[in-house]
């Protein structure tokens, strides 16, 4: 992936492009690299490549296939309100914080906890 990175900062336009492309193949996966090496004070011409994914990779989509039924899987553990339930919105919520099924069992158990609180 760090090949992938530098390549988006090749003189060569081709190259480039092909460092884009591969890129946005990783989906979620690459976004937390993506914004570690924007931290990293890259080159205009690497950090407007670098955005211009993240603009992607981040944008909403509409869920579908598995994405879709393990958002729902969430939703479901969260009604049920259990104490395995939660421990299992626990253990879903490991992960990469960008991933959809991570990402919405925290939100869950946040709100969990805020109902908890009245």
């Amino acid at each position: 992936m760090r090949s992938l990175l530098e390549a988006l900062d090749s003189e060569q336009f081709k190259v480039r492009e092909e460092a884009k492309r591969q890129l946005r193949q990783f989906g979620e996966r690459v976004v937390s690299p993506l914004h570690a090496a924007l931290k990293k004070k890259p080159s205009l011409e690497r950090r407007r490549r670098i955005e211009a994914l993240l603009e992607v990779l981040e944008a909403p989509a509409p869920l579908t296939g598995e994405t879709l039924r393990a958002v729902r899987a969430v939703q479901v553990l969260e009604r049920i309100d259990s104490a395995e339930a939660r421990k299992l919105l626990d253990e879903l919520s490991q992960g990469v914080e960008s991933a959809s099924r991570p990402r919405a069992a925290k939100e869950s158990l946040a709100r969990l906890k805020k109902r908890g609180e009245r």
